[in-house]
């Protein structure tokens, strides 16, 4: 009888020490080396509902451990050094694990919905500072916000750095990224459209492959529409503006005397400030003496900038 269970616990034993093999195999640097052409950040998505970490967690690498791992023990300003701490030339294991956590809606435990928007801003930077750049960086991206489950800000961050990777993108990666900006700027309830329309203010500027006239329109069209969320319609009388289209200086004029929204009042003002004639000056007089804290400033600058242009001019 002590035969028989002596041969149970070595059998055990032995399974046992198998598992840890495994588990060092599959976390081993060795299976994950990158090529020349760029390593792929990972070929799975959240959708396929598992992973090699739920079944070996000590697999995790160490240096994306402490970033991602669930637990109140570990401080925001502990996770967030060390993304800043993430070396240049990620290995495949790192980089898989950062495109799952990235991919993730869920907020971790010990973590807020604040810290997390840092810390996938920050995961973004770093896979876009590669040396060699990840060739799925911008499919991700692009999945990153096209995934209506996603946080928001999340959402809007990857159609920030989008725009960033444009130039050193692949011809069908640019077509990819122009459709999807133009198509944001439909979703004009929240941040996403403004936050298109200001990378496609800065691409038209530097890429032939975005034509003036179409975001000229596009941005005239946000700004005088009444249906249109307050934040992408202060970027737009902005944008509007900057590149000097006068055919929002009557609506400018308009909003700035009766908007019921503050902040749309203080766009309006910048945009007469930018765009006005000599006639609006006796309005921006009269906010600048505004019993409103808020709209003084404002006034007062845009009557200053208001007042240089009419002089040299």
């Amino acid at each position: 009888m002590r035969t028989l269970y002596k041969r149970i616990f070595l059998i055990g034993l032995g399974v046992l020490v198998l598992g840890l093999l495994l588990a060092w195999w599959i976390a081993s640097p060795s299976k994950t080396r990158k090529s020349d052409q760029g390593v792929n950040l990972s070929s799975r998505s959240k959708e396929d509902g598992w992973s090699l970490d739920s079944l070996w967690p000590w697999a995790t690498p160490k240096s994306v451990k402490s970033i991602i791992a669930p637990s109140k023990e570990i401080h925001f300003q502990t996770r967030l050094a060390a993304v800043h701490a993430l070396k240049n030339d990620l290995n495949q294991k790192e980089l898989d694990t950062l495109c799952e956590f990235l991919q993730d809606n869920k907020v971790p435990q010990g973590m807020s919905r604040a810290h997390v928007r840092a810390l996938k801003n920050d995961i973004l930077t770093v896979l876009r500072h590669q040396t060699t750049p990840p060739a799925d960086l911008v499919p991700l991206m692009l999945r990153l916000h096209k995934d209506s489950e996603q946080d928001i800000v999340i959402r809007d961050y990857a159609l920030q750095h989008l725009s960033v990777v444009y130039e050193k993108a692949s011809e069908q990666q640019k077509s990819e990224i122009q459709k999807a900006l133009w198509a944001a700027l439909e979703e004009n309830q929240s941040s996403i459209a403004g936050t298109s329309l200001l990378a496609l203010d800065r691409l038209s500027r530097t890429s032939a492959d975005f034509e003036k006239p179409k975001f000229n329109q596009a941005a005239l069209k946000l700004a005088k529409d009444p249906n249109c969320g307050e934040l992408a319609r202060i970027t737009a009388l902005q944008v509007c503006a900057t590149n000097r289209l006068k055919e929002v200086l009557p609506l400018a004029f308009e909003l700035a005397q009766n908007s019921q929204s503050v902040p749309l009042r203080i766009s309006a003002i910048a945009a007469l400030g930018e765009l006005g004639e000599a006639r609006h000056k006796r309005l921006l007089q009269q906010l600048a003496q505004d019993q409103s804290q808020r709209l003084q400033p404002a006034a007062q600058s845009a009557l200053a900038r208001l007042t240089k242009r009419v002089k040299a001019s």
